[in-house]
């Protein structure tokens, strides 16, 4: 008579277990995928907002300590700079040019200071329709003082796709005790 064997595993229970190997396997992959490419998302717009930042905590710390806004340029290009004017009378610039925020001393031979890295601050974000441009600095006047200085930062990077992951902060700096133009 011959023994029954029940030790091994039958051809159909091999075929099954590896294709329910496989799914599973598929299934934490795409995840796993998935949670990698989210993360990559995330890190490039965390980059791009601190980017942000810092143009906004310099921008703001100088207007603080300003004696006089020089000139309230809107930031785009070293001739639209924003000029503060601080108490040691040193005038610092801050402009936009090729995709990084500049600080630079306004002095004969002074290099400017990037703030930022080059593609993460936008100009004119080209999903949205701004009417008029949109400027980086708004000086906001009243009787011939100036009475703050908004800032609006709009940051982000371009996907694979070709979209854009945007950002946007602004703020409103209060600078009390100065005229526009006015010397030191």
């Amino acid at each position: 008579m011959l023994k029954e064997n029940n030790k091994g595993f039958t051809l159909i229970e091999t075929v099954l277990s590896i294709l329910l190997f496989s799914i599973i396997a598929a299934s934490l992959f795409t995840a796993l995928n998935q949670m990698v490419f989210s993360f990559k998302k995330q890190e490039k717009m965390a980059e791009a907002q601190d980017n942000m930042r810092i143009v906004i905590n310099w921008v703001t710390r100088d207007v603080k300590a300003a004696k006089d806004i020089v000139s309230p340029g809107n930031g785009k290009g070293e001739g639209n700079s924003l000029k503060i004017r601080l108490e040691d009378g040193k005038v610092y610039k801050y402009y936009y040019d090729n995709g990084v925020f500049y600080r630079k001393e306004d002095t004969i031979g002074a290099q400017p200071q990037p703030l930022t890295n080059t593609g993460y601050i936008l100009n004119n974000p080209p999903y949205l329709d701004f009417s008029p441009a949109y400027n980086f600095f708004t000086p906001v006047v009243e009787d011939g003082e100036l009475k703050l200085i908004e800032l609006t930062i709009y940051g982000g990077y371009k996907e694979k796709n070709g979209e854009y992951a945007t950002s946007v902060m602004t703020t409103k700096v209060y600078r009390r005790e100065f005229k526009l133009g006015e010397s030191g």
